[in-house]
């Protein structure tokens, strides 16, 4: 559980910083939106919870398709999904707050 926390939480965190990168988000502070800091967040949480949920259908393609020692079941999946989303919440926190920027604005 708390390697999905930490993994997701951090893939989370690099693909924002990837699309800000990509010039499809931006890390401007703009005094007209005074919510810039829940737009980072929820574009962050999104990021991981959906980047987590894609992970957990990999893991049943592999399951049902390549090998059915792959692990997987309602109990384990739903399990790794709070921990993806927990470790996202983190990040998004994190990034809202500035705390994972110091090298992101060069």
């Amino acid at each position: 559980m708390v390697v999905h926390a930490a993994a997701t939480g951090l893939i989370a965190a690099m693909a924002y910083l990837a699309l800000v990168r990509l010039g499809a988000l931006s890390l401007a502070r703009d005094p007209a939106t005074p919510r810039w800091r829940l737009g980072r967040a929820v574009v962050t949480l999104a990021l991981g919870t959906s980047l987590a949920v894609v992970w957990e259908m990999c893991e049943w393609f592999g399951h049902t398709q390549i090998d059915d020692r792959i692990q997987v079941g309602y109990t384990d999946t739903m399990g790794d999904l709070v921990a993806g989303g927990v470790g996202s919440a983190v990040a998004a926190v994190l990034l809202a707050r500035g705390l994972l920027l110091a090298d992101a604005r060069r």
